[in-house]
């Protein structure tokens, strides 16, 4: 007979054990959905369109402007090296008023930093001598002189993502008057 006493103590025991965990879940509140995002502001949006997309893409983006940036940085470095070769060839004829040895490996030098700068801005390779060229070597030089510096304020005026017409026009006159210069030597 113990066991007949058990059975209903035990089914009593699961019945309210059940009524209790059924109470429990119903009287949990239903969970609140979540709150919508806050509006994005000018100053929340990304720097640049193609960020805030994709991080992968975001890093190719941020790569691609620093990759730009370093190029334009390297031309503009050109461009002052070319302006400081320029004067140098001038004060170098003013006092030996000759082209030597070194100043035509300058010449040299000048004219790959040209047609580089020149090549970077979209220009093609234009290797037509410049149509105003100077008939004597002393104004050559001071037009190349001049010319140099010029290249050197153009490039630094022009933003990094523009093609200039104006750098191309003054480097192709540079690389023409380059080669005039050599006839005039030889």
């Amino acid at each position: 007979m113990p066991r007949i006493l058990s059975y209903p103590i035990l089914l009593s025991t699961l019945v309210f054990l059940s009524a209790m965990t059924a109470r429990a879940q119903s009287s949990r509140p239903a969970p609140s959905p979540p709150p919508p995002p806050p509006p994005i502001t000018s100053s929340d949006k990304p720097e640049h369109p193609d960020f805030g997309a994709d991080p992968s893409e975001d890093l190719r983006a941020r790569l691609a402007i620093k990759a730009d940036q370093k190029h334009h940085e390297e031309t503009l470095e050109r461009a002052r090296e070319a302006s400081e070769l320029g004067s140098q060839l001038l004060d170098a004829y003013k006092t030996t008023k000759s082209i030597g040895g070194e100043e035509n490996k300058k010449l040299d030098r000048l004219e790959k930093l040209v047609k580089k700068i020149r090549n970077d801005a979209g220009g093609l390779n234009n290797e037509e001598e410049t149509k105003e060229a100077p008939n004597t070597l002393e104004a050559a030089m001071r037009r190349l002189a001049d010319l140099t510096t010029e290249l050197r304020k153009d490039v630094e005026k022009t933003p990094r993502h523009v093609i200039s017409a104006v750098v191309i026009d003054r480097a192709n006159d540079l690389i023409g008057l380059i080669q005039r210069l050599r006839k005039l030597v030889h």
